[in-house]
């Protein structure tokens, strides 16, 4: 094992530490899909892609909107 073989061992041992660790983006699971309320498989937080993205648009919507009562 050379220089390089190492090297290479190491940044995808670091790549993998850093995926493990990394902060969930959004909200927490609850069990429960955030756009619908059905019940989803535990570690998961939508029922489906088209439930994430109708729960996506509404919260960018929401950031957009030009007044706090929108």
């Amino acid at each position: 094992m050379d220089y390089y073989d190492r090297a290479a061992e190491l940044e995808a041992l670091s790549r993998d530490i850093a995926l493990a660790t990394r902060k969930q983006e959004g909200p927490a699971p609850t069990g429960y899909c955030l756009n619908c309320g059905e019940t989803v498989s535990p570690g998961h937080r939508w029922c489906e892609v088209a439930c994430r993205e109708d729960w996506e648009a509404r919260r960018r919507a929401k950031r957009e909107a030009p007044c706090a009562e929108c």
